[in-house]
């Protein structure tokens, strides 16, 4: 493969990136948002302002309802988020492990895309997601589908099991 026609994948993975990090600092400013509301007190922020949100990623994650993050007196609030994508498949063992591991975390998990193999069924969710990372479903914010879950018309599978937290506004992440 030349330079050249490596350069429109260089392209493509490099909007990847920026997505997926924009998401990640869209949601952590949301968690951290909270946890400081938490500790004084106060109302829940419902996201960042508007002027530091990608149009593509401007829904909040408003209807959350989140547990109190507030660390004890006098200490900095320490919000920790893991997550991944390409998740439950019924024939591999990956998501039991991973979700084995994040049950000994603390914090809170996020989902990248491709929760449920193979097409984001009710079913798949179920018999493939439930069982393993279904285990965090209350830990769980700022889950996103990837096209295996929109292989089901609407992402109806997704938007069933995650409820609010997949379209808090009638829009997915």
């Amino acid at each position: 493969m030349n330079e050249r026609s490596s350069l429109p994948r260089q392209a493509a993975l490099l909007i990847i990136a920026f997505a997926a990090t924009s998401i990640l600092l869209v949601g952590g400013w949301a968690l951290v948002s909270r946890a400081r509301s938490a500790q004084s007190g106060g109302t829940v922020a419902s996201g960042p302002p508007a002027s530091l949100v990608p149009s593509p990623l401007a829904p909040s994650p408003s209807g959350l309802s989140l547990p109190s993050l507030g660390p004890p007196s006098g200490e900095q609030a320490t919000v920790v988020i893991t997550g991944a994508g390409d998740i439950a498949d019924c024939t591999r063992s990956g998501a039991q492990k991973t979700s084995d591991l994040l049950l000994e975390q603390q914090g809170f998990v996020f989902t990248a895309g491709d929760n449920a193999y193979e097409d984001g069924t009710s079913k798949d969710y179920s018999t493939c997601y439930a069982p393993t990372w279904g285990r965090l479903l209350d830990r769980t914010i700022l889950p996103t589908a990837g096209n295996h879950d929109w292989q089901t018309k609407g992402a109806a599978g997704y938007l069933a099991y995650f409820g609010a937290a997949a379209a808090s506004d009638g829009v997915t992440w």
